[in-house]
C-alpha cells in the first residue's frame, strides 16, 4: 500500500478514537486558524457614531485645530497622531488649516478618552469557546470574572467573560477667530461628531484610524440618531486614514 494511503488511515483512526468533545474543538480551532488566516488578521469593530450639525451657520473651509486638554500635546503620541489624522480626514471635505490661526473660519477642536474598565458577559457555544477565554461549562454553571474569581451562577450553556474599555473621539469645530472677529457673542457650535468603541486594549492608540475612519462620513452632518455599524481594520475609510499618518 503506498505511504501516503497508510498515512492517511492512521489520521483517520486517530480522529475516530479521540473523544466526541476534542474532536469539535479540534475542529473548530482548525476552522477559526483558516478563517483567520484568509482574513489577513483583520479585526472588524462595532461602532457607535453620533453627528450634528448646525442647519443656521455656515461652516467655513479654513481652520485651525486644538485639542480639548491641551496638556496632553507634548507628551502623548496618540493625541498627536489623532492630529495627523483628523486633518486627513477634514481635507476629504474641502477643508484645509488656515496659514495664521488667527485667519482661521472654524475652530476644530479634538479629544481621545479611554473610560473605565467593564466585564461583559457573552452567551456561547462552549464547543467553539476561544481556547484561554474564562468559560463557563454547562455542568458547573459558575460564572466567574475576567480574573477567574467566582461571582454567581447562570443558566446558560456557557458563559464568556471579556474585560472591556470604551475608547471615545469626540470632534467638534466652531466658528473661527476669522468669522467671529468684531463680534461680543461667544463663537457657536457648527458640527459635532462623536464615535465610540469597545475593545480589550486600555489604550485609544490601535483603534485611531478606526474611530476617525468611522468619523470621517458624518463630518457636517446630522445623523438624527445615534447609529451603529461594523467597520473593519482593512475598510476603505480606514485605509484612507492611514494613508495620511
Amino acid at each position: 500500500m503506498p505511504r501516503v494511503a497508510i498515512e492517511g488511515s492512521r489520521a483517520i483512526s486517530m480522529f475516530r478514537s479521540t473523544p466526541m468533545n476534542t474532536r469539535y474543538l479540534c475542529a473548530a480551532a482548525c476552522l477559526f486558524t483558516a478563517l483567520a488566516v484568509s482574513a489577513g488578521c483583520t479585526r472588524v469593530y462595532k461602532v457607535k457614531v453620533d453627528a450634528m450639525q448646525n442647519p443656521e451657520v455656515r461652516s467655513g473651509e479654513s481652520y485651525r485645530l486644538v485639542l480639548k486638554d491641551p496638556a496632553r500635546a507634548g507628551d502623548d503620541p496618540s493625541q498627536q497622531r489623532a492630529e495627523k489624522m483628523v486633518r486627513q480626514a477634514l481635507a476629504a471635505h474641502g477643508m484645509y488649516e488656515a496659514p495664521k490661526a488667527e485667519e482661521a473660519e472654524v475652530t476644530v477642536e479634538i479629544s481621545c478618552e479611554v473610560g473605565p474598565m467593564r466585564v461583559l458577559s457573552e452567551q456561547v457555544d462552549p464547543m467553539i469557546a476561544s481556547l484561554g477565554v474564562p468559560v463557563v461549562p454547562a455542568d458547573r454553571r459558575i460564572v466567574r470574572d475576567a480574573d477567574g474569581r467566582t461571582i454567581g451562577v447562570t443558566d446558560h450553556s456557557a458563559v464568556v467573560l471579556r474585560k472591556v474599555y470604551e475608547k471615545k473621539l469626540t470632534i467638534v469645530a466652531r466658528e473661527g477667530p476669522a468669522s467671529t472677529e468684531g463680534s461680543e457673542r461667544p463663537p457657536r457650535e457648527l458640527w459635532r461628531v462623536e464615535v465610540k468603541v469597545e475593545d480589550e486594549q486600555d489604550d485609544v492608540d490601535e483603534v485611531l484610524p478606526v474611530l476617525v475612519g468611522a468619523a470621517v462620513d458624518h463630518i457636517g452632518k446630522d445623523s438624527t440618531t445615534q447609529q451603529t455599524k461594523r467597520l473593519s481594520d482593512q475598510s476603505e475609510p480606514v485605509t484612507f486614514i492611514k494613508s495620511g499618518s
